[in-house]
């Protein structure tokens, strides 16, 4: 209670975006006296430096899309939301999002990531990787289903051996 006798308010803290980012400001404020509540429009965070070894075969989808709820499930001051943000009303101090809810907020973070750039170079993108999801998650869609079809149809081969 503060000193006229009302019952405090904890300060809410906003995140927008489960990456990297996101969820770094939302662990270092794991101890703080204050509700945090991540918003990001997919459930998970793709951990991309391992991507190229799901590709290779060496790693599961799985081993690098980690829920974002689980990572902050024994955060108790966390919450997340799987939403797109859609506008920051600054002057409410609210965040708007794409079903229409409004969150407000004291404090707000935003760590949405980036895109990939070429530079000016628009036709490398048909030749090169990129770094965001939906080009990595089609890469590693395509490199599953090539293990699938080795394990259950074709034989692989094997390299011969002397001796």
């Amino acid at each position: 209670m503060s000193a006229d006798g009302a019952a405090r308010r904890r300060r809410r803290v906003v995140i927008i975006g489960g990456g990297f980012g996101g969820y770094e400001a939302a662990h270092r404020l794991k101890k703080a006296d204050v509700d945090v509540t991540v918003v990001d429009r997919k459930n998970h965070h793709l951990f991309q430096p391992l991507i190229y070894q799901v590709a290779a075969g060496a790693l599961s989808e799985g081993d690098v899309a980690a829920p974002v709820r689980a990572m902050l499930k024994r955060q108790p001051n966390a919450s997340v939301l799987m939403a797109e943000v859609t506008d920051i009303d600054v002057t409410r101090r609210q965040v708007v999002l794409d079903r229409g809810e409004r969150l407000d907020y004291d404090s707000l973070i935003v760590a949405c990531g980036g895109a990939t750039s070429y530079f000016g170079h628009d036709e490398w993108r048909d030749v090169t990787c990129g770094r965001r999801r939906s080009r990595m998650h089609s890469t590693c869609a395509a490199a599953s289903s090539a293990r699938s079809r080795r394990r259950n149809g074709r034989r692989t081969r094997r390299p011969a051996t002397s001796g």
